[in-house]
């Protein structure tokens, strides 16, 4: 950890910027970890006369009462809780040990931290494939039932193919024209009933986090990368922490991506909106994804869109 700590020293500039993620695995099975570093961070942020932005991706299963005020106290302020559809879905893809189910209590936990810590920014991420789009509407009655609708931020995203995932697994995700529409009627759906959300998502000019400078991904190990879903390949490792990075093709390859380089993406009316899709998709070797099409689903969607942001504004407009 302290590593970690000297390192964060070492490349944060006086009235800079910091910001922390913590994942896991499961990052609450790490909270001593979260915490002192945490404290260990914020000194240096005061010192530096930073700004500090904090945030964990969690299943929200170990999200009790205790450690919600204790993410407050150490200004962890978003949570994203990845909630794979209605219980019964859920709880088949997402259960503990011994079998039984993580539905009921987390959302139990959603609604008790939202209590504790009012200004917590928790988003519930819904992963949709086809086993479980059909199932939306109760997944909204029970956000409802347990007074959590208006206290969240839904996103909706796809199921993605991988290449080390079993076939059983890739064979209920969607193409990206099947997720539009998919999405389409989904999000219309959750505009509908209340549930606050962001229809169209844009990346504006900042895009990716893999494709900046200082913006690295670390591993239990002490391993850095520079995506999420390249963490354990070791021709994506591009050093240690608390070592050089190698600036080879390990980095430089993500820091030197062009979305103008590829001429589907320059001619097309949605760059402005997706900033040529996911990195990952173009810059790593792997057979599944390199095959996919890389496009952003609003792409084929962004009319219906577009009606739906304008209906959500409409609503928005009345209820106050």
């Amino acid at each position: 950890m302290h590593i970690a700590e000297n390192s964060v020293k070492e490349h944060l500039e006086d009235d800079g910027y910091l910001s922390v993620t913590w994942y896991g695995g499961e990052p609450l099975l790490a909270l001593d970890t979260i915490y002192r570093l945490s404290e260990a961070f914020l000194k240096i942020v005061e010192n530096k006369n930073a700004r500090y932005d904090s945030m964990i991706i969690t299943n929200g299963y170990l999200l009790s009462r205790k450690v919600t005020e204790n993410l407050k106290k150490y200004k962890v302020n978003r949570a994203q809780i990845t909630i794979d559809g209605v219980p019964e879905y859920h709880d088949s893809v997402r259960r503990l040990k011994n079998g039984n189910g993580t539905f009921d209590r987390i959302l139990s936990n959603i609604r008790n931290a939202k209590e504790i810590y009012e200004e917590f920014m928790i988003s519930i991420r819904m992963n949709v494939g086809k086993e479980n789009v059909n199932s939306f509407p109760e997944f909204i009655d029970k956000l409802e039932e347990y007074k959590i609708k208006n206290k969240i931020s839904l996103g909706i995203s796809e199921i993605e193919p991988h290449e080390y995932l079993p076939t059983q697994v890739n064979d209920v995700t969607f193409t990206p024209e099947e997720f539009s529409k998919a999405y389409v009627k989904l999000v219309d759906m959750a505009v509908e009933r209340g549930v606050p959300m962001v229809v169209i998502s844009s990346n504006s000019l900042a895009h990716c986090s893999s494709t900046k400078k200082d913006s690295y991904i670390i591993d239990p190990d002490g391993k850095l990368y520079k995506c999420w879903d390249v963490i354990g390949n070791p021709s994506e490792c591009i050093g240690e922490i608390g070592k050089n990075v190698k600036m080879m093709d390990g980095s430089l390859k993500w820091l030197a991506w062009d979305i103008f380089k590829n001429n589907k993406c320059r001619e097309c009316n949605v760059l402005p909106i997706c900033m040529g899709g996911c990195p990952r998709k173009s810059l790593v070797k792997d057979e599944i994804v390199n095959s996919m099409d890389r496009c952003n689903q609003i792409r084929y969607s962004i009319p219906e869109l577009i009606k739906i942001m304008y209906k959500q504004q409409n609503l928005m407009k009345k209820s106050i």
